[in-house]
């Protein structure tokens, strides 16, 4: 495998292992090319909190999951559990 290769294969597992709430809501958010504004006046969420979202600095509870779902046109689990499954907190 050559150095290009092999750096692509890093950067790729890093972004898969590395995608959160925020940074799937974001990247779709952006993808339908959908500023703060649309969002604050479909579902109601302000800019303040969908930066916060974004930037995983609050955790998206599932009532905000809902409503971002219907304008991002991605299911509620797609945003709580973006890589596919449901992680727990054990031993904390």
């Amino acid at each position: 495998m050559d150095k290009k290769t092999n750096n692509w294969d890093k950067l790729v597992n890093q972004y898969l292992y590395d995608l959160t709430s925020g940074k799937a809501v974001r990247a779709r958010r952006e993808a339908m090319d959908l500023s703060y504004k649309d969002v604050e006046e479909v579902v109601g969420i302000s800019k303040s909190s969908m930066l916060n979202y974004e930037n995983d600095t609050i955790p998206i509870e599932k009532d905000v999951a809902e409503k971002l779902s219907t304008i991002l046109g991605i299911s509620v689990s797609t945003i709580l559990y973006p890589l596919g499954e449901e992680t727990t907190n054990k031993g904390l």
